[in-house]
């Protein structure tokens, strides 16, 4: 998509508002391009154990946040209607942690209808999960059909944070930052 914008605008196709509208794609692709070298980087370097600080690397949301980008992607997107509650705090995560998270609840609705997430500061919960769907390997991160949620898994647990399955509920941990970092 991004080439195929570039050589539009190369050709000079394009004139006034149009030109516009193209900068700003372009740009929103980008900064999507950039979160998730980000992630990669962490994910990759934490995978090769070769990243210390892995905090170092992660930006600041509100698992609220999190949660509601979740439910407007998947409303959007795939006309899913998923129920949030609960208040946030300051979590470590990325803007494609966010997007994994979108997956992991895509994954949970297509197997149990209407699923709720709750919000209870730096956790968040999903449920109910399907107890005859096997979410194991997906929980494990290695769930091959989704791995922007593989990814997103692998990064909350390498930042210190947890992702469990009881019983019929999903549960995600995300680490808080330090207190010397900035809440949003």
């Amino acid at each position: 998509m991004v080439r195929g914008r570039v050589e539009v605008l190369l050709r000079g196709d394009v004139d006034g508002e149009r030109m516009e509208g193209f900068l700003e794609d372009l740009r929103q692709e980008g900064d999507q391009l950039l979160g998730f070298a980000r992630l990669l980087r962490l994910a990759s370097a934490t995978a090769l154990g070769r990243l210390d600080r892995p905090h170092a690397y992660a930006s600041t949301m509100n698992a609220r946040q999190i949660a509601d980008q979740a439910q407007a992607s998947l409303a959007e997107e795939y006309g899913m209607t998923v129920t949030v509650s609960g208040e946030g705090v300051a979590v470590l995560a990325e803007e494609w942690v966010a997007a994994g998270f979108a997956g992991i609840v895509r994954e949970i609705a297509h197997q149990q209808a209407g699923p709720k997430v709750t919000v209870d500061g730096a956790e968040i919960t999903v449920g109910p999960v399907a107890s005859d769907g096997d979410l194991r390997s997906f929980v494990s991160g290695d769930d091959p059909e989704s791995w922007t949620a593989g990814l997103a898994i692998r990064v909350i647990r390498a930042l210190g944070g947890s992702v469990e399955l009881d019983g019929e509920t999903l549960r995600l941990r995300f680490p808080e930052p330090h207190s010397s970092e900035a809440a949003t």
